[in-house]
């Protein structure tokens, strides 16, 4: 079985909620992330649990493994600080590493918080990793296993960027190769990482609207979060909120509104900027499932609709230019997933996978 969970809107959309529910339903997972890397922030909730994921899958706490594919940067200190933090929690993440996954170094995070946060960023380094790796200064996962080599690539990397970072830092950085290196399995594909699972649940990151090739321009990512990397067939998940949500800078579809919040989780501004929210604007998701070819042929389409007890019966949306209101949640949500013509719906009231409910299913 093959799921794919997309983010619809600028991220925030609940795709660790559902990448985790999924899990939960699956005899055999392995979550596999094929966009983005660790500027993800995927929360889960799981009876006493809290966790943001953004090094590995949304379902380690039910012990699913992680396979981080080629196109996603690793970020070695973030794991290593991560895998700590769970670990304290009780849980032993599984994580398989692509051998040609490219590795943020100190001087990409550095060079990502203070040249080029003006168009908005998490500030991890993974847009500057990926646009060094373009100027063929590169260093990936099995570089690490010829020393000499991996090292002269470092001193390159440090070259191409010219920017004052500290010692300590780069002493933590290689501690954290080594790390990774020790306690994680590397992997030549997909191939190879997915022998004997069963149930193949891909979790997005960030959302379709971020994807440098769909949304508002400069206000993106340099990596890619559409299905681009992906092979035909599957079971697609396409998540919103009932709301829209942003980190800093960029446009949004209709004016800003306020909401309320209760489990909102990543509001921190930090590198991202400050968090925002606006009524849901039904041409900016019917545009970006077009914008996706495989999204848009699609037949197996399920419509997740995750924070609806936050619009506390402001059952508002905009559509065609006009601001449309309904008198009950079931109108709200049939009219959504109407309009986008999609049968199948998930509604969540709740930061908890298990109150996932499907609401509709042909």
């Amino acid at each position: 079985m093959k799921q794919i969970v997309i983010g619809l809107g600028f991220g925030d959309e609940g795709k660790g909620l559902t990448t985790e529910y999924l899990v939960s339903k699956a005899v055999n997972p392995l979550v596999i992330r094929f966009t983005g890397g660790g500027q993800a922030g995927h929360t889960v909730y799981h009876e006493n649990f809290h966790h943001v994921f953004s090094n590995f899958g949304s379902g380690s706490y039910l012990r699913a493994p992680t396979y981080w594919s080629s196109v996603c940067p690793i970020e070695p200190i973030g794991i290593m600080n991560e895998y700590d933090i769970l670990i304290e929690k009780g849980i032993t993440p599984i994580l398989y590493i692509d051998r040609n996954c490219p590795i943020v170094t100190p001087f990409d995070k550095l060079y990502n918080q203070t040249v080029d946060q003006v168009n908005g960023t998490v500030g991890v380094g993974i847009g500057s990793t990926l646009k060094r790796e373009e100027s063929l200064y590169s260093l990936v996962f099995s570089d690490l296993l010829y020393h000499d080599v991996a090292v002269e690539k470092f001193n390159q990397i440090s070259n191409y960027y010219n920017l004052p970072v500290e010692y300590k830092k780069i002493d933590e950085f290689w501690k954290a190769c080594q790390f990774v290196l020790s306690n994680f399995s590397m992997v030549d594909g997909i191939q190879e990482a997915s022998a004997g699972y069963t149930d193949l649940i891909f979790e997005g990151s960030q959302g379709l609207m971020l994807d440098k090739n769909i949304g508002f321009f400069p206000h993106v990512t340099r990596s890619c979060v559409s299905t681009k990397y992906l092979s035909n067939g599957g079971d697609y998940y396409l998540v919103t909120r009932a709301y829209q949500t942003r980190h800093g800078n960029g446009p949004m579809m209709n004016p800003e509104y306020p909401l309320y919040n209760e489990f909102e989780t990543n509001k921190s501004a930090g590198f991202q900027g400050k968090f925002r929210t606006a009524h849901l604007n039904l041409d900016m998701l019917m545009y970006a499932m077009d914008k996706d070819e495989k999204i848009r042929k699609a037949e197996n389409l399920t419509l997740v609709i995750t924070c609806l007890d936050v619009i506390k019966e402001q059952w508002f949306l905009y559509f065609n230019g006009e601001k449309i209101k309904f008198n009950s949640e079931e109108k709200f949500v049939n009219f959504v997933a109407s309009t986008l013509g999609i049968d199948n719906i998930l509604v969540s009231h709740s930061p908890y996978s298990d109150q996932l409910k499907l609401v509709k299913n042909t």
